[in-house]
């Protein structure tokens, strides 16, 4: 079985599918989304620790976003994280990440033990004291997806 498409070029996402065993693997160009604006919505009931393949929970949360290009997870009062990504909010110069992410993301720790991100509670109220949001994954560094605090409804 071949798993590689020599003819696929750029940035190339690896998606390893498995149960108890891995059953398929697909690699597929990645495209950085244009996001510009975020909305926040609550979902105490989600729950995903680990990726899994079926996203509709997030899915749901995603399509509250009304006129916005992306959501910020609000789960029992306090932010968690975007339907695809972890989150990092800057103030001055620091970088702070929610201290109780939906799925804690290997950008995330690697952020965090670098000591480039600090965790720290933060509810919708406190967003104002930062000036700006960033997404990241393990396809997105830190200020490759950044949001002004403004733009989050």
């Amino acid at each position: 079985m071949e798993y590689f498409n020599p003819k696929l070029q750029g940035t190339i996402k690896c998606v390893v599918y498995y149960h108890t065993d891995i059953y398929r693997i697909d690699f597929i160009p990645y495209r950085k989304k244009l996001i510009e604006s975020l909305k926040l919505v609550i979902c105490d009931e989600l729950e995903y620790s680990f990726k899994f393949a079926d996203r509709s929970t997030l899915n749901r949360c995603f399509d509250k976003r009304e006129n916005c290009d992306e959501v910020i997870i609000v789960k029992n009062g306090l932010v968690s994280d975007a339907s695809y990504a972890n989150l990092a909010f800057k103030s001055g110069e620091e970088w702070f990440t929610p201290g109780n992410p939906i799925l804690s993301g290997t950008k995330r720790k690697l952020l965090i033990n670098r000591g480039l991100l600090k965790e720290r509670e933060i509810r919708p109220a406190d967003i104002s004291q930062y000036s700006e949001v960033c997404l990241i994954n393990a396809m997105l560094d830190l200020e490759d997806i950044s949001v002004p605090v403004e733009q989050i409804f």
